[in-house]
């Protein structure tokens, strides 16, 4: 178990013994679980950790991450492991050509993600639009104009699925708020896939902020924002699509506020196991699971950054 989630509302982690042990708001004992073996902690919501446990975590270079209630991705605490700096120099200094290059990848192989799903499911509708956009995607010269094209193939690819969740109310993409239980789940997914793709590059030692498709500032990891448009389609709209085609997530998972549907407690621990259990899984043709694969692929971005090596993005079929 290499990352913990925390979300239990009013609980608190506590270090006992050199165990990590999670108490109810009554401090009763919920779980606990040997400390050497948890590589990160996420914390959903308000959940507490006593000093003598995040002491221990900094301490043994795990990072913590931090989600609201709503799954809004806040930041996170670590150890002060920070990229070298020389290397920060030369993500702030890569040449435009470069970093329109490398935009070109990691969107391209998000649209071919989006249509390998397509391709693979009953949801069909517009999948024909999208070979057409990544055409144009390579034509680009222009990182405007690439952003606009990944939005076509997103709306393209939310309203192909649409069509098999209507009982959920979902029509296509809606982040803020979320307006159906589909986008409720998505929305706290991507926040979970936020944390790990920030962790992989920290790992990787370059900076997570200095982006190549987002732009760099306002204090958001840009670049981890850049390399979960990759992993997207396979980490978390997979097995939330196919938790709810099967009924295992549904309307009894959120709270509908009548402006907003988030989900409830129920709903994130069924979320987050959804999302845990796809990281476990390997794919067929590649060496690892999908955990290994992203923490390598932010490897070779920290590389073609870096160093100009070619880079190629992951998608659910390769070139």
């Amino acid at each position: 178990m290499p990352t913990l989630h925390l979300a239990n509302q009013g609980s608190k982690l506590r270090l006992r013994k050199g165990r990590l042990v999670v108490m109810g708001p009554e401090g009763d004992e919920i779980n606990s679980f040997p400390a050497r073996k948890i590589r990160r902690v996420v914390v959903h919501g308000n959940v507490g950790l006593t000093t003598p446990a995040l002491a221990y975590l900094l301490k043994n270079a795990r990072s913590i991450h931090f989600l609201s209630l709503k799954g809004d991705y806040y930041g996170q605490a670590g150890p002060a492991n920070l990229p070298d700096p020389r290397r920060i120099e030369k993500q702030l200094a890569l040449p435009a050509n470069e970093k329109l290059s490398l935009a070109k990848e990691i969107l391209t192989a998000k649209t071919r993600s989006q249509m390998e799903y397509l391709r693979r499911s009953e949801a069909k509708t517009y999948l024909a639009e999208l070979g057409p956009i990544i055409k144009q995607m390579a034509k680009s010269n222009d990182i405007n104009e690439l952003r606009g094209l990944e939005g076509m193939a997103s709306r393209a690819y939310f309203s192909s699925v649409a069509a098999n969740l209507s009982a959920f109310a979902f029509a296509g993409r809606r982040r803020r708020p979320p307006t159906d239980p589909v986008n409720a789940a998505l929305s706290y997914g991507y926040a979970v896939l936020l944390s790990l793709t920030t962790s992989a590059l920290l790992a990787a030692d370059i900076h997570p902020e200095i982006g190549v498709v987002h732009s760099t500032g306002r204090r958001r990891p840009a670049l981890a924002l850049d390399l979960m448009e990759e992993f997207r389609v396979a980490i978390v709209d997979a097995p939330i699509f196919r938790a709810f085609k099967r009924r295992w997530l549904g309307w009894n998972d959120v709270h509908d506020s009548g402006h907003s549907v988030l989900l409830n407690e129920k709903g994130k621990r069924k979320v987050i196991e959804a999302i845990e259990n796809r990281l476990t899984f390997s794919p067929s043709g590649e060496k690892g699971s999908y955990h290994n694969l992203l923490f390598k692929q932010a490897e070779l971005l920290a590389a073609a950054i870096v160093h100009g090596k070619p880079y190629r993005g992951y998608s659910l079929r390769r070139k």
